[in-house]
């Protein structure tokens, strides 16, 4: 859909000329004739030397950058309206940086489902949370004796986690909320949830934190 939205704005609004095309699929530039000068500041160079309008070559340009942005906003749109009961990946990082690939939603799903009944500090009474435990989410990366866990939204929250605390508690991995699929709108596609109100030291803002809503990344150090 983007490559559509793409190349229909550049057909759109790319002008053409006798003497230039566009650098978008349109006819190659073609030289200028020797015959009657043309004045120096309408002309300058275009591909391979040859003679294209200034005014030509500007809008040459301007589209594509305009366009970019089209698609930039489409694609953020179609991310928001995306349908709640569709799993997402999570991209991932090993060892600072080096962008290792994806953790497929599809693997994701066939770990073991764990369900959590807690409050939370952003929401009214108690909660029902389905979802997968981060340690077998970080098992399933083979990489569970790291020491710290950085982990990413989507709106580009960041915090980094000791693992200690995935194999202290039952820290929560969630994809749904009372029934219902987390959505990028709702704290989705995932949030991380700790069993509060299962120990004492949990109820303390250095623990609030560390709950990352709409999770898309996970960088293990």
């Amino acid at each position: 859909m983007a490559w559509l939205i793409l190349k229909s704005h550049i057909r759109k609004i790319a002008p053409t000329h006798s003497n230039c095309g566009t650098l978008t699929g349109f006819p190659r530039p073609r030289p200028v004739r020797s015959e009657g000068e043309k004045p120096e500041k309408l002309w300058q160079s275009g591909p391979d030397g040859l003679s294209c309008p200034r005014s030509t070559a500007i809008f040459q340009r301007t589209p594509l950058l305009f366009d970019l942005r089209i698609v930039a906003a489409a694609l953020l749109i179609s991310s928001l309206h995306a349908s709640p009961s569709q799993a997402q990946d999570i991209y991932y990082e090993l060892d600072g940086g080096v962008v290792s690939g994806g953790l497929y939603a599809d693997a994701i799903m066939e770990l073991p489902v764990h369900e959590l009944s807690t409050s939370t500090a952003v929401t009214e009474g108690i909660q029902h949370f389905e979802g997968h435990l981060m340690r077998d989410v970080l098992a399933l990366l083979r990489r569970e004796e790291g020491e710290v866990v950085t982990l990413g939204a989507l709106n580009g929250y960041e915090i980094e986690i000791p693992m200690e605390d995935f194999h202290r508690f039952d820290v929560v991995l969630a994809h749904s909320m009372n029934g219902e699929r987390l959505s990028p709108r709702d704290k989705g596609p995932y949030w991380i949830v700790y069993p509060r109100d299962q120990h004492q030291e949990l109820q303390d803002i250095r623990y609030d934190i560390r709950w990352i809503w709409q999770l898309n990344r996970i960088e293990i150090r």
